[in-house]
């Protein structure tokens, strides 16, 4: 009993770690892209924050002139 628990921790991990690696890189080679660039990662957060801010302006307003 204690090999196939070991055993399944072992598939398990060997998955996880299956998925991960390719997340990995794909993060590196994007984070390399981006710098080649020049863009800049506050500018980024600034807008996708803006557009949050508008979106939830905009449901809040909607929903309380529904009623």
């Amino acid at each position: 009993q204690g090999l196939a628990r070991a055993a399944s921790r072992y598939v398990g991990l060997r998955s996880f770690m299956s998925l991960l690696g390719p997340i990995m890189w794909g993060t590196l080679l994007a984070d390399i892209v981006i710098q080649m660039l020049g863009t800049d990662y506050a500018r980024i957060v600034q807008a996708i924050y803006a557009f949050a801010q508008i979106r939830l302006t905009r449901s809040c307003y909607l929903e309380s002139h529904e009623e």
